[in-house]
């Protein structure tokens, strides 16, 4: 899929965290984000190689220690490095080429520093199988922050709520699912948009 048909049109990603719900009782005080749990960590400042001002690697800062690289067809973000910042653009996408979270997984909570400059710009999280959401959080083209999770069955949990263009704030999206059955997906869907 070539690169400019994401939607993905401007954002300044900051910091995304991608973790199990549980794990946020283990955060220690003041040292980052809990690491019990924890399936993914980015931060602007921390783990990235760039060439010609374009991230090439971005290397996850969790246990997992999964590496994200340009999607096929794209290049990587911009790294502001005087801002701590890297900024996406039509024209750029980062990926990890394996699945990240566990099939088992009942429970998750996304969370992401970011500032969507118009609607449908920003795309942070997205787990997909083919062109099919999994798990995705985003800004839609009505200006609301969404969170979505489908199973193999096709059953949707989803939330929007009012986004904010133009500023710096935190996205996040909670699961909380009823079911231990781990074809059939039930429970809630949770998204939030707030102040930095």
């Amino acid at each position: 899929m070539p690169c400019k048909t994401t939607p993905i049109l401007i954002t300044t990603v900051l910091s995304a965290l991608l973790g199990m719900v549980n794990a946020l009782a283990d955060a220690p005080a003041n040292n980052g984000p809990p690491r019990k749990g924890l399936k993914l960590h980015l931060q602007a400042d921390k783990g990235v190689d760039t060439r010609d001002g374009h991230v090439v690697r971005w290397r996850d800062l969790s246990p997992a220690g999964h590496v994200l690289v340009p999607a096929a067809g794209c290049k990587g973000p911009r790294l502001d490095a005087q801002k701590a910042e890297v900024v996406f653009d039509a024209d750029s996408r980062m990926q990890i080429p394996k699945y990240i979270l566990p099939v088992d997984a009942r429970e998750l909570t996304v969370l992401a520093v970011a500032r969507a400059d118009e609607p449908l710009s920003v795309s942070l999280l997205g787990i997909r199988q083919g062109n099919t959401p999994l798990v995705q959080l985003d800004v839609d083209e009505f200006t609301a922050a969404r969170f979505i999770v489908r199973d193999k069955s096709g059953k949707t949990l989803s939330a929007t709520t009012p986004a904010v263009l133009g500023a710096r704030t935190v996205f996040g999206g909670v699961l909380s699912s009823t079911t231990t059955n781990s074809i059939e997906l039930s429970g809630t869907a949770q998204v939030f948009f707030g102040p930095k």
